[in-house]
């Protein structure tokens, strides 16, 4: 199994997480600007990250590769009720990326740039979490679904610390079981694993 993208976190990283989760030995293909440009007309898409496995199938968006780690892996709950709801809440949060990425990347100018940021901190990102927050607290406050981890939390958790290194490192703090859910994923002794030993990168010298 290959998983191609940059050498970066970004968009690769929630299936980094999935896999990491899940024991899978994997091909982590990083490409430097150049590399991708030579490759880009052969992706599906023309984005990255792409997933290559070994039967031949070819995959070229970010959330359509995790929601396939996680159930070919059986991260994405233990039936179809549990799956639904990982695809609800991971989707629900793509809407929260979105902005984010709206602000971060697509703003140019300063004043706007800022003003949205002030935004998404104020109330984008207390109104989710606090829906997020009730959601594990009525699950018994670990998982988001069942009684074990899924993709969603994995998913979830993996993107609440970019938000947290790019908007405000207490962005969570007002919400404990989304707190306890990310520390949990945190704790996963193969995620630690990961964490350990993955590459470093400064997010904020990529966006300023």
């Amino acid at each position: 199994m290959k998983l191609t993208y940059f050498d970066l976190r970004g968009r690769a990283e929630p299936a980094r997480f999935i896999l990491a989760a899940a024991g899978v030995e994997y091909q982590d293909i990083r490409l430097s600007r150049e590399q991708w440009e030579n490759l880009k007309p052969s992706t599906p898409w023309g984005t990255i990250p792409v997933l290559e496995t070994d039967n031949g199938l070819t995959i070229g968006q970010s959330v359509s590769i995790s929601r396939y780690l996680a159930r070919k892996y059986n991260l994405a709950g233990s039936n179809e009720d549990e799956s639904a709801k990982c695809d609800e809440y991971v989707d629900a949060f793509n809407d929260i990326i979105q902005e984010w990425t709206g602000f971060i990347w697509g703003e140019k100018d300063a004043a706007k740039k800022e003003e949205k940021k002030q935004h998404f901190k104020s109330t984008s990102c207390p109104n989710f979490f606090s829906k997020l927050n009730k959601i594990l607290k009525d699950n018994g406050g670990s998982f988001l679904v069942g009684t074990k981890q899924s993709w969603a939390d994995l998913f979830i958790a993996c993107v609440i610390e970019v938000l947290q290194i790019t908007v405000d490192p207490n962005l969570i703090d007002e919400h404990p079981d989304v707190m306890k859910m990310k520390e949990t994923v945190w704790e996963n002794p193969p995620i630690k694993a990961w964490l350990e030993k993955r590459p470093p990168e400064d997010i904020m010298a990529l966006i300023n």
